[in-house]
């Protein structure tokens, strides 16, 4: 494993995972959001953001933590590893909603802005309707290239399969 996809619905567990997956495997770890979301609280031109995306899988070695469908293509082309936290939505909508509540280290001035809108919530609760499609289509575009893919359906499996990259 040097370069890793860790995708999933908002609120799945994605950063939690892959922090402990960077631990474990002393990869360098890449949050998209930090890249997605700029000083100003905006989000990238597309084509900017395009080409954000490809200058960070150039790298050698990483962990990219982020779901962000129009670059699942490019990212699952370069992986060797895609693990899908593949998580109920009602845990992936209660997380996100705690996150918002108790975490939220943005800019106060950015919240209006940012995610946090019945838009997001809609968002996570039909992610199995519309978005998993996306990942599963971009599975099929990129089926021709040599990666291991990880579906992870809930957090005992997520801990059993960190539990065997550790050993």
């Amino acid at each position: 494993m040097k370069q890793v996809c860790v995708i999933g619905n908002s609120g799945s567990g994605k950063s939690v995972f892959s922090k402990k997956l960077a631990n474990i495997s002393k990869l360098p770890l890449i949050h998209l959001d930090k890249y997605y979301w700029t000083d100003t609280c905006t989000r990238p031109h597309e084509s900017d953001w395009q080409q954000e995306v490809s200058e960070i899988v150039k790298a050698d070695s990483w962990i990219i933590d982020g779901h962000h469908e129009t670059t699942l293509v490019e990212r699952f082309e370069k992986a060797d590893t895609i693990i899908f936290l593949d998580y109920s939505v009602w845990l992936s909508l209660y997380r996100a909603l705690k996150r918002h509540i108790t975490k939220n280290k943005v800019d106060p001035s950015c919240l209006t802005k940012m995610p946090f809108k019945p838009k997001f919530f809609w968002y996570i609760w039909t992610f199995k309707l519309w978005n998993r499609k996306k990942v599963y289509a971009a599975l099929e575009e990129t089926k021709d290239y040599s990666y291991n893919f990880v579906h992870l359906k809930n957090d005992v499996e997520a801990s059993e399969y960190l539990k065997n990259i550790k050993q």
